[in-house]
């Protein structure tokens, strides 16, 4: 709801500071009031949103504010008071074979590949999005052996996953097969557990402290190659470009079938926003990965063995205990959004492989246990509320990038801490 009425906002040139959502829409509803005519878009809703909480007038109150909504689920647009709804058919035999040779070039046309293409993209049922992924992952492929074993690859997938149907999770699987080196496969994954429109310099972040390119020596080199493989990601179709050249996107369908990927292959634990997982503290247990970023967890353990988990992430909704990260020795990537410590968790002292912390947005007074991670290289306290750097910063010999960036009532930073860090970049 609040990151919805920023994007308006931002449609609208104006900013809304206010953390109250009702004074938030009172003025989105003000400011819309002065437009004549709007139209406003609503894409991709999986479940009830109140428009009149964001603060959209009704027809009632503004007949030239036209709202037009898009949902994979014809009962949300319903229980949203939908006046008219409108399918979207998938696109007929001859138009999906035309997208296909489009994207995947004259080699579909080949006389010796034409009759396999063409069951290649019958195998998309008319889907564009599979239809692009799937051509443009073939359309290198020259030998006759590779498309058939595509379409063998098409077999409609015996995974359900609640909204995506068996051919496109089997055309978008089968994408991610095709992509040649592993490094490119991991960073798609991991671009899974990230928000729309994510920076790039984020995904650095985790792909530095998971040890993903460990013979890369610098910030600087891991920078370039995230770079590349996110635009790599980009031209497969799997990625979507964002807002600006230093993010990108995520199709809500390819991110589903991502994460199903990662449950399953990978022992990696991300919960969604409409995720609420029985006994999850056992599955956590035996996770490599956990985002709770989004979850419906009000509460953790007070100590929890996890031998094997490199990278846990959670937000402001779940209390921390003091505890917590005793059993957790192999932790490479710590993250908290938006958490509001007096004083961060004691246990964050036992994690003496932790590279990567991000404590974003946090409310902390007190940081100086961080001067025990002695091999922490990455530490990003963006928009956190600290007043003052702590001199156990300076403890950090390790520390190659440290990101202060908005912390706007940072007042302190103590003589010679950021001159002990030598390798900082």
């Amino acid at each position: 709801m609040r990151k919805i009425q920023e994007e308006i906002a931002e449609k609208l040139g104006m900013t809304i500071s206010e953390n109250s959502i009702d004074m938030r829409a009172a003025r989105l509803r003000k400011r819309l009031g002065k437009e004549n005519r709007v139209l406003i878009i609503l894409d991709d809703i999986w479940k009830f949103l109140d428009i009149g909480a964001l603060g959209i007038p009704s027809a009632d109150q503004h007949k030239g504010c036209k709202i037009l909504i898009t949902s994979r689920k014809l009962d949300v647009l319903n229980s949203m008071g939908s006046q008219k709804s409108l399918p979207i058919d998938v696109l007929k035999e001859d138009e999906a074979w035309n997208l296909f040779k489009d994207v995947a070039g004259p080699i579909a046309e080949r006389s010796d590949l034409q009759s396999t293409a063409m069951k290649v993209a019958q195998k998309c049922a008319g889907l564009p999005l599979a239809i692009t992924t799937v051509s443009k992952a073939l359309k290198h492929k020259e030998n006759l052996s590779e498309w058939k074993d595509a379409l063998e690859r098409l077999k409609p997938s015996e995974i359900n996953s609640e909204g995506i149907t068996a051919e496109a999770y089997s055309a978008i699987e089968m994408s991610y097969r095709y992509l040649e080196r592993e490094e490119l496969k991991y960073t798609f994954l991991l671009c899974s557990i990230m928000d729309h429109d994510a920076a790039i310099e984020d995904l650095l972040k985790y792909c530095r402290g998971l040890g993903l390119f460990h013979r890369l020596d610098t910030i600087e080199k891991v920078r370039d190659r995230v770079l590349t493989l996110v635009n790599e990601l980009i031209e497969s179709s799997l990625l979507l470009a964002g807002s600006t050249s230093e993010r990108f996107d995520m199709h809500d369908v390819v991110r589903d079938v991502a994460i199903s990927i990662t449950s399953r292959d990978l022992r990696w634990l991300a919960l969604g926003k409409e995720d609420v997982i029985e006994e999850w503290k056992d599955t956590m247990r035996n996770s490599h990965l956990v985002s709770l970023k989004y979850a419906k967890v009000s509460e953790l353990p007070d100590e929890l063995e996890c031998p094997d988990l490199t990278f846990f992430s959670t937000d402001d909704s779940v209390e921390v205990p003091d505890n917590f990260f005793k059993g957790m020795q192999r932790l490479n990537v710590l993250e908290f959004d938006g958490t509001n410590f007096t004083t961060l968790p004691f246990s964050l002292g036992f994690l003496k492989t932790l590279c990567t912390l991000r404590l974003i947005g946090c409310d902390v007074e007190d940081i100086a246990i961080l001067g025990e991670l002695e091999n922490l290289e990455i530490l990003d306290l963006r928009c956190s509320g600290m007043k003052m750097l702590p001199k156990e910063i300076g403890q950090l010999t390790k520390l190659k990038l440290l990101d202060l960036s908005d912390c706007d009532d940072l007042e302190v930073i103590p003589p010679n801490v950021l001159s002990k860090l030598s390798k900082l970049e």
